[in-house]
C-alpha cells in the first residue's frame, strides 16, 4: 500500500502508510476529485468547474496547475502517479489505493467489513463541489445499505448488534 487516499471520513492521504497533511480546501478537493476519478482523466475545465461552481476567478487554470504541482510534493516518491495528459490530470493509485473502491468491492461479500472502512461522513468536507456532492449522496446510500445488510447478516447468524 504505497499510496492511498481515504475519503470515507475526512480526507486522508497515506504515503507508504504514513499520513501526509494536505492543507487547503481546494488542494484537498483536487486530490478527492482525482482519486474518485479512479485513474480516468479529469480535464482542467472540470476541475475549475468543481472548485469554483459559482464562477471561476480569472486565474483559475493557473490556480489548478498550482494546486496540482503542490499536490505532487505531498505524494513524495509517488509524485509521478499524478500525470498531466491532453489538458487534464490523472491520478493512478493502483489496487488498494482508494478506500471507496475497497468498500464498493467488499459491499456484496462482507457488509460489516465494508462498513468498517468508514471513519466518518464520506466527502463531507466537499459538499461545495457539485460532482463530489453527488458522490457523497451515493456513498451515504451505500453506507445505509451496508448497515442494513450487516444487521441482517448478524440476525441471520443468531447474534445481535
Amino acid at each position: 500500500m504505497a499510496l492511498r487516499v481515504e475519503l470515507l471520513g475526512p480526507l486522508r492521504l497515506l504515503v507508504d502508510g504514513v499520513p501526509v497533511d494536505v492543507p487547503g480546501s481546494r488542494r484537498r478537493a483536487v486530490l478527492a476529485i482525482l482519486a474518485m476519478a479512479q485513474g480516468r482523466e479529469v480535464s482542467r475545465t472540470a476541475l475549475v468547474d468543481e472548485l469554483w461552481p459559482d464562477g471561476p476567478p480569472q486565474d483559475a487554470a493557473q490556480a489548478v496547475q498550482s494546486h496540482v504541482s503542490r499536490l505532487r510534493r505531498h505524494l513524495g516518491p509517488y509524485a509521478d502517479r499524478l500525470r498531466h495528459r491532453d489538458g487534464g490530470y490523472v491520478l493512478e493509485l493502483g489496487d488498494g489505493g482508494l478506500d471507496v473502491t475497497d468498500a464498493r468491492r467488499l459491499a456484496d461479500l462482507d457488509a460489516a467489513g465494508a462498513l468498517g472502512l468508514w471513519r466518518g461522513d464520506a466527502l463531507a468536507e466537499f459538499v461545495d463541489c457539485p460532482g463530489l456532492a453527488v458522490e457523497k449522496v451515493a456513498l451515504d446510500e451505500l453506507r445505509l445499505r451496508l448497515r442494513d445488510d450487516a444487521t441482517e447478516a448478524a440476525v441471520t447468524a443468531g447474534t445481535s448488534r
